[in-house]
């Protein structure tokens, strides 16, 4: 509570079951593979004072995945990481597909060379809610594509990694 006549509560639950597997294929194939299942339910409530009303919003999602991604070794100084993992969202009722891509190079014993980039969803969102009184303050809800849209980004990496002898 802010003052006498003000409530605020943001309340997130999480709760995720994962299985991941791999399997050798030959002297260059590392194939790895899973899914995952995360129930999402997020309660939020604020009432600024009586008269100018109060917002609620409570919601349950449920976030189904699975990947699929193959570590493949051509040469030996040479890994290269293609992947998909497609999840589909309940509030949406869509399928969303997030291809991955990822290359390191080993220059040496020590030094690799890392690049990356790949395609994500975010479905739990955090929003800003603007207060003259108070400053801006966000809370956490659950993306529907009508009035909270669901986030995506495309991720672009690069770097290197140097193993001292110390």
């Amino acid at each position: 509570a802010f003052n006498d006549n003000s409530y605020e509560n943001n309340r997130v639950n999480d709760q995720t079951v994962r299985l991941a597997n791999s399997l050798i294929l030959g002297n260059s194939h590392y194939l790895e593979f899973g899914g995952e299942a995360t129930r999402n339910t997020i309660d939020y409530n604020y009432i600024f004072n009586e008269e100018l009303g109060k917002t609620d919003r409570y919601g349950k999602g449920l976030t189904t995945a699975f990947y699929l991604q193959d570590r493949y070794r051509p040469i030996k100084k040479l890994e290269i990481t293609p992947g998909i993992r497609a999840a589909r969202y309940s509030i949406t009722k869509k399928l969303y597909t997030e291809p991955r891509l990822s290359l390191i190079y080993h220059a040496s014993d020590k030094l690799r060379l890392k690049s990356a980039a790949g395609r994500y969803h975010q479905f739990v969102r955090n929003l800003m809610r603007e207060s003259p009184m108070e400053g801006d303050q966000d809370f956490w809800t659950l993306s529907d594509d009508a009035v909270v849209p669901v986030s995506a980004a495309t991720h672009f990496i690069g770097g290197a990694s140097y193993e001292s002898d110390q």
